[in-house]
């Protein structure tokens, strides 16, 4: 691997472990309305019941509700930066940053690059970057498309995923493409200058046909999704749930159909 590829694969690996560690302590700071309001907007939450096609879906669900949940108009990463004590300049205020400014779009993959990552187009805002995720690297394709949400700490220099990502089939890509530039533009840059809750229901949009193909079967995603998953909920299948609707949790949101 040349130098300046092991550099950015080391400076990758350091931001991902910070980012474990975020994904341990962000779901703790969510209301408990949060995850059936986010859960009926992706669709897998219904009859006050959280029902998951897989195991792979609640990594889907958290990612979007650390990202798209707001609540008195601030996401709980906004909240957890305005709350906590950050050293200026410090990786973890680096990767915080960039969690400020994410972007959900479908990549497509135009060159792997083993071990490393990806080359990939923005499908919806028309421009080109490298995505560094070992895991994608090691199971994408070229003129693969995948759904997902990215970050670009160290001023755009690094591109990297949130962890949960979905891949698009030819039904999905035909299901997005009729209905999103008719609710959110039809031009990369109406789609970029979206305002956070427009945002939201963008990336609503494309999980929720995603999940309706049946998306998350073929997916794959970094362990710091599995981390995200891991912290919800931290209880025995015989309590209650942690979503608020009274039930035992095996039979809310620990249910898989």
């Amino acid at each position: 691997m040349h130098e300046s590829a092991r550099d950015q694969l080391a400076r990758y690996r350091q931001l991902r472990t910070i980012q474990r560690d975020l994904n341990r302590i962000l779901p703790d700071m969510l209301p408990r309305n949060a995850i059936p309001e986010c859960g009926t907007l992706l669709g897998v939450y219904k009859d006050d019941t959280l029902v998951l096609g897989s195991e792979s879906e609640m990594s889907v669900l958290m990612d979007y509700c650390l990202y798209d949940y707001r609540w008195d108009g601030h996401n709980v990463i906004e909240r957890y930066v305005s709350q906590t004590p950050i050293e200026a300049g410090s990786d973890k205020r680096i990767l915080l940053d960039a969690m400020l400014k994410p972007r959900y779009s479908l990549f497509v993959v135009d060159d792997v690059v083993s071990g490393l990552g990806v080359q990939t187009r923005d499908l919806f805002r028309g421009d080109s970057g490298f995505i560094v995720d070992v895991a994608l690297s090691e199971t994408a394709v070229k003129r693969f498309v995948l759904a997902c949400r990215i970050i670009s700490p160290d001023n755009g220099r690094l591109s990297m995923t949130t962890g949960a990502g979905l891949p698009i089939d030819r039904p999905i890509m035909e299901r997005i493409i009729q209905e999103i530039p008719e609710r959110f533009g039809k031009t990369g840059g109406e789609i970029a200058q979206m305002p956070p809750d427009k945002a939201a229901e963008f990336s609503a949009a494309i999980i929720r046909s995603c999940l309706e193909g049946n998306a998350s079967s073929r997916m794959t995603y970094e362990d710091v999704a599995e981390e995200t998953t891991k912290t919800i909920p931290k209880i025995g299948r015989n309590e209650p749930c942690p979503c608020g609707s009274g039930k035992k949790y095996k039979r809310c949101c620990g249910k898989e159909i």
